[in-house]
């Protein structure tokens, strides 16, 4: 097989050429094909990661070749301004806005990004207010933040709250 990646998959530039070639628009559709193919990763975006992968559109040819990401700051901004409170809705959302990322988390991820509750503008005031970004920080903060449960998961399990809704990580 393809040893030469160390992942048994073909390289990005031939997989991108085979899915073109089979006339596939759409990572559903993408999904589908590749059921057929075990030399073509599932999962792209990871697996050509820092190998050329940029986008879907890109990746199949269906990108419009004037339409440019917006930066990280500025989706955030654009986000949080559309009142967009959940991934579902972001989801959703992203489908009438070409300039924004099907994956922000993996888009952004060495720009900035924390989280989801933190692209959204949906975390906690209280943890933003002390300036804690995941549970690995809250550790030792009682002393700086004592109306902030050291232990979130088992403190708001009767709440359902999940900790990724009460910390921005």
């Amino acid at each position: 097989m393809y040893s030469f990646l160390g992942t048994g998959f073909v390289d990005y530039h031939t997989a991108q050429a085979r899915a073109q070639a089979a006339g596939i628009k759409t990572s559903t559709q993408y999904k589908e094909w590749q059921k057929q193919h075990p030399d073509i990763p599932v999962r792209p975006e990871i697996t050509y990661k820092g190998k050329g992968w940029i986008s879907f559109p890109s990746f199949l040819g269906t990108a419009s070749k004037t339409t440019k990401l917006v930066d990280y700051e500025t989706a955030k901004k654009k986000v949080q301004a559309a009142g967009i409170k959940t991934y579902t809705q972001y989801m959703e959302w992203q489908k009438q806005h070409a300039d924004m990322p099907v994956r922000p988390d993996i888009t952004y991820k060495d720009e900035g990004w924390i989280s989801y509750p933190s692209f959204l503008g949906t975390a906690s005031k209280r943890v933003r207010s002390v300036g804690i970004k995941s549970s690995r920080e809250n550790k030792g903060r009682k002393k700086q933040a004592p109306n902030i449960s050291a232990h979130p998961n088992s403190t708001h399990k009767k709440k359902s709250r999940k900790c990724s809704q009460i910390f921005e990580n």
